[in-house]
């Protein structure tokens, strides 16, 4: 048994005309078109948003220098150190 909800909401006449319209022109009901709407709104609110790919720049010639094991995360780090120091 589906049961559905009676509501009441407020369009601006713009809108109405254009979901009055859009109904006419697929032939199916205005609430139709209102739950296709809703529910596609609903998706799209709930999926993940879409975030490019985090990209690093290299700076200076992008090469590394010599002698720096990019292997080795706490060389790297004391280097980095090492740099801000000076």
């Amino acid at each position: 048994m589906l049961i559905c909800m009676r509501t009441t909401i407020l369009l601006p006449d713009e809108l109405y005309a254009e979901v009055r319209r859009l109904a006419r022109d697929e032939e199916a009901t205005i609430t139709s078109v209102i739950e296709r709407s809703l529910r596609a709104e609903i998706r799209r609110a709930q999926s993940p948003p879409k975030v490019a790919a985090y990209q690093i720049r290299a700076l200076g010639g992008g090469r590394v220098r010599p002698g720096v094991d990019l292997r080795d995360n706490a060389d790297v780090l004391s280097r980095m150190e090492g740099a801000d120091a000076s």
